[in-house]
């Protein structure tokens, strides 16, 4: 079971971080793949290295769920936590998915409009 969740956990995580590049690499400007590496780098390393240097070893396994370490504390969580923290990163990826979709909307919409303008 505790691999099932952990599965889970990490095929989540990996998905909110692939929504928010494409909606990183959707915006307009120069560098955005330097900005989405930059953007998603920190967002996997400092929350870990945040959540160190608060608490030590996690003495309430939760907030670690939501990191790439939920591998190191699958063992000390309970059942609970580990429903609570699936529902609430299908809830972010959810939300992202929304946006992400608003704006291929808006992309599509104005590549349509152009296209129609130049004929």
């Amino acid at each position: 079971m505790e691999s099932l969740a952990l599965v889970c956990l990490t095929a989540v995580f990996v998905s909110i971080w692939a929504v928010v590049v494409q909606m990183i690499l959707l915006m307009k400007g120069t560098k955005q793949t330097v900005g989405a590496a930059i953007i998603v780098g920190s967002g996997i390393i400092l929350p870990p290295i945040i959540l160190f240097l608060l608490s030590g070893y996690p003495p309430n396994p939760l907030p670690w769920l939501f990191t790439v370490f939920s591998w190191a504390v699958i063992d000390d969580a309970d059942l609970f936590s580990i429903l609570a923290a699936i529902v609430c990163q299908l809830s972010i990826l959810a939300g992202l998915s929304v946006l992400l979709k608003r704006q291929l909307l808006m992309v599509g919409e104005s590549a349509s409009k152009a296209l129609l303008e130049a004929k």
